[in-house]
């Protein structure tokens, strides 16, 4: 299973409505790798770039090349609909569950599918909890 499209199928279709500019572009860009745990540094020597390259995009001084823009999204694990897609409490649990989906074998996140699936499909079904978990009604 394509782990881009398992969050684009979750993902609500409405896009972003911030006006988009060299600026917003590298504040994006700092939140996602923040939320990564990444240092600008290291993940522009892991691009194998220049060690300020993630800076001078993050600061608004200069724009990823198009293929940049791919391998950045590569390197982040999300697609460029997620990295444009502005609503934090969505991104960040992806930015979450997406490394631990990246561990599991075909199988596996086959059956955490599902579980998303029957959740979504039948949210009658749970109860949430003081401790913000859902747990199945009797």
């Amino acid at each position: 299973m394509n782990i881009y499209k398992a969050t684009n199928d979750i993902c609500d279709t409405t896009l972003f409505s911030l006006k988009w500019n060299k600026h917003s572009f590298g504040l994006r860009l700092a939140k996602l790798r923040e939320a990564a745990g990444i240092s600008a540094r290291q993940m522009s020597l892991d691009l194998g770039l220049n060690k300020n390259y993630i800076n001078s995009i993050e600061s608004g001084k200069n724009y990823p090349a198009l293929e940049g823009f791919f391998n950045i999204c590569d390197y982040l694990h999300v697609d460029p609909f997620t990295f444009f897609y502005t609503d934090d409490n969505t991104y960040q649990s992806f930015a979450y569950f997406i490394p631990l989906l990246q561990k599991l074998n075909s199988e596996e996140i086959q059956h955490v599918y599902q579980m998303v699936k029957n959740v979504t499909e039948y949210p009658s079904r749970q109860t949430k909890t003081k401790a913000n978990r859902f747990i199945p009604t009797k």
